[in-house]
């Protein structure tokens, strides 16, 4: 994402890896999780593997041997399904949403995280923007945002409530 990671590789993996509906991001960044999932995958063989014993291992082997194998164990699994056995073993991870799915989310839905912004030319659908994720009890948080203003629209009345 444009962030250098130093070390690198770095000692901790965050990594999208695919299911049989799309991708999940793992993470893992202690000792115990890797031991989990390698035991989760049917990998056990990897808990006294030299490659992984230093944290840096991971994150050179990760495209090489990690994700592959957890590809091939997922390959047949939804990412609901894959998430959920990867909590069990007590190993982080959650779905990469679709651009639709992140519209149909009920729970961004709820939290009024996609707000709809009236468009000023001939095209009836809105433009869709990230909510603000800061709620407070006394701002009253607004499905839509109202009409862009145009240069200097409100100019006097600021500049009479400023000065």
């Amino acid at each position: 994402m444009g962030i250098p990671r130093e070390p690198n590789p770095a000692p901790y993996v965050i990594a999208p890896f695919l299911c049989s509906d799309g991708y999940l991001v793992l993470q893992f960044v202690r000792e115990h999780q890797f031991e989990n999932l390698a035991n989760l995958i049917n990998k056990p063989d990897w808990i006294g593997d030299s490659r992984f014993q230093e944290r840096t291992g991971w994150g050179e082997y990760l495209h090489s041997d990690i994700i592959p194998a957890l590809e091939e164990w997922s390959k047949n699994r939804t990412r609901s399904e894959t998430s959920s056995l990867l909590a069990e073993a007590n190993v982080a991870s959650g779905p990469v949403l679709t651009a639709s799915e992140v519209v149909e989310d009920p729970h961004l839905e709820e939290r009024n995280m996609i707000v709809a912004l009236p468009r000023t030319d001939e095209i009836s659908d809105p433009v869709l923007l990230p909510g603000n994720p800061i709620k407070m009890s006394t701002y009253k948080d607004e499905k839509t945002r109202g009409d862009i203003p145009d240069l200097d629209e409100h100019r006097e009345k600021i500049i009479k409530e400023f000065c």
